[in-house]
């Protein structure tokens, strides 16, 4: 059955429901967790298409069923919880290769806010919007880490997330690092906070960061940074065994310490398993008749009952999450156009 017209959700309370929805995501069942975008479009599979990769050599789509694959939007709720979830993993594996991490909070002081948004974007601190500020922060965080690369000849590892103050909107940046104290303290831009201790209520505690929606900044979105590879590796260890290819009883969760099962991310899938592995994966998912939506279980013959269920969760994180695929077209036109624009700028600079 797919579910009723959506109730009126007027004034959400966003930070309860945040929080609610994190740990909900977290220790549920994997059967309650499996999850699908609520923007799901699904694209002629590149492999038999014609690529610069393959240069006209396309290969013979030998099964139909592989003709078209799923491609997320990337920033629905249902995608932002599957994030967070996958960012959790890959931080929980980090931990595990090295434990001497440490939690920090970054700042901008007034007097570099105001520095910083005219040098970048000539404009007013207060005039910044969202994506500028992420913007700012992205620019912060990569000469930080480009001075300490001058010092001592390598970066950081480092996972961040932006985050806009309950009370004032002063954009900041919570995060784990894999480095010494005083490397943290050259931040240089305001105060700095550093937690000794690093486990996995911490990083449930950073992660959450990608769900939150604030009262006040209902439309902001926190932006990771991060360095490449977090987490990599886990396709060799031992517990990746668990992981390995059997068919139809292919095992495609992560197992967490404490027992919990999590779908396992793209990130460890892709390197698990082969090409031919992960196209036969997708037949027999194709195969078992059902998927999820928002974690409720529905018949992929049954069209009717997907669209029905799909538009009603739709409405549903419209009204409680603040999704609006129109703002994120236009969000994306306006980001373009801002790389366009610092990309004249740097031109003019090099002539």
């Amino acid at each position: 059955m797919y579910a009723p017209e959506v109730r009126r959700a007027s004034a959400p309370d966003h930070n309860a429901t945040y929080i609610a929805l994190f740990y909900f995501f977290i220790y549920v069942s994997r059967e309650t967790i499996s999850t699908m975008c609520l923007y799901t479009k699904y694209i002629l599979n590149r492999k038999y298409m014609y690529t610069k990769k393959n240069q006209g050599n396309v290969p013979e789509c030998k099964d139909e069923r592989l003709r078209y694959v799923p491609t997320k939007c990337g920033k629905c709720i249902e995608c932002r919880k599957e994030k967070a979830r996958n960012w959790r993993i890959r931080l929980a594996e980090e931990l595990k290769k090295d434990s001497n991490a440490l939690f920090i909070t970054l700042t901008f002081n007034e007097e570099n806010y105001q520095k910083l948004s005219q040098e970048l974007f000539k404009k007013n601190k207060k005039n910044l919007n969202y994506t500028e500020q992420n913007e700012m922060c992205k620019t912060a965080v990569r000469r930080w880490l480009e001075r300490i690369r001058k010092k001592t000849g390598k970066s950081i590892k480092h996972w961040m997330v932006t985050e806009k103050g309950e009370d004032y909107g002063r954009i900041h940046l919570h995060g784990i690092v894999w480095c010494p104290r005083e490397r943290v303290n050259q931040w240089g831009y305001g105060y700095v906070y550093i937690g000794d201790y690093v486990n996995q209520t911490t990083i449930a505690y950073v992660t959450k960061y990608m769900l939150k929606i604030c009262e006040k900044w209902p439309d902001f979105r926190g932006k990771v940074m991060c360095s490449a590879g977090i987490g990599n590796n886990y396709e060799t260890s031992y517990n990746a065994k668990r992981n390995r290819y059997r068919g139809k009883e292919t095992n495609e969760t992560y197992k967490m310490e404490n027992g919990t099962e999590l779908p396992m991310p793209k990130y460890y899938h892709d390197k698990i398993y082969t090409e031919e592995e992960r196209e036969n994966l997708w037949i027999i998912k194709q195969e078992r008749g059902y998927r999820y939506i928002a974690g409720e279980k529905v018949s992929t013959d049954n069209l009717e009952e997907w669209d029905n269920l799909t538009k009603y969760y739709q409405r549903r994180a419209e009204q409680l999450y603040g999704d609006n695929p129109e703002d994120w077209e236009r969000e994306k036109t306006k980001a373009r156009l801002e790389k366009m624009r610092q990309a004249r700028l740097r031109y003019r600079k090099s002539r």
